[in-house]
């Protein structure tokens, strides 16, 4: 009888035991999941570059994220180039607004990822202050200021005239969207502002 409760008792621990392993290990795995899927590549340019434009650092990796997914050579079909995907004409855009002395060129400096992160900073806190939020800032950076300045002034759209009921372009809802979720989850995982 003694050894039955005995076999029990340690059938029952390595049970015990084993699913700790188990839950251990599968948390184990979605962490390392969490940080292959969400990296902090760039980070040293990327949160100097928040910082310096008095941006979340967690907004800038979000935005890098899904707009390269951290590919300094990334090219769109617009011709959006670098981390921060900057056209031609936005990057000298940015040079005018910042007033440089010695503009870069774009063909050469638009996919390097100091410039990038830099000028995408830049843009995005202009896009900050002159529309009012994150969610608007996003809009006109994906879709043009030009696109979100009309949008805001349609009653249909904005009763306001200072928020959107609806983006009416898909791929920028989808855009904005995915960009706030991609911030939560640097959010989450590294405790990023």
């Amino acid at each position: 009888m003694k050894q039955q409760i005995f076999k029990l008792f340690f059938r029952g621990m390595l049970g015990a035991l084993a699913l700790i392993a188990i839950v251990l290990l599968l948390n184990f795995s979605v962490e390392k999941y969490r940080e292959i899927r969400y990296p902090l590549k760039y980070f040293e340019l990327l949160e100097d570059s928040a910082e310096e434009n008095g941006l979340p650092p967690s907004f800038l990796f979000a935005v890098a994220h899904t707009e390269s997914g951290f590919d300094p050579e990334a090219v769109s079909s617009v011709d959006a180039r670098g981390l921060m995907q900057i056209t031609r004409d936005t990057f000298d855009w940015i040079q005018h607004k910042m007033r440089l002395e010695k503009p870069l060129d774009y063909d050469r400096y638009a996919t390097d990822p100091a410039v990038s992160a830099r000028y995408g900073a830049y843009l995005l806190r202009l896009l900050y202050d002159e529309f009012g939020s994150y969610e608007l800032a996003l809009c006109a950076y994906h879709a043009g200021r030009g696109n979100l300045q009309k949008w805001l002034s349609d009653p249909e759209l904005s009763p306001d005239g200072r928020t959107l009921k609806e983006i009416p372009f898909s791929d920028t809802r989808w855009y904005v969207g995915r960009v706030l979720e991609t911030q939560k989850s640097y959010q989450e995982i590294y405790h990023l502002q």
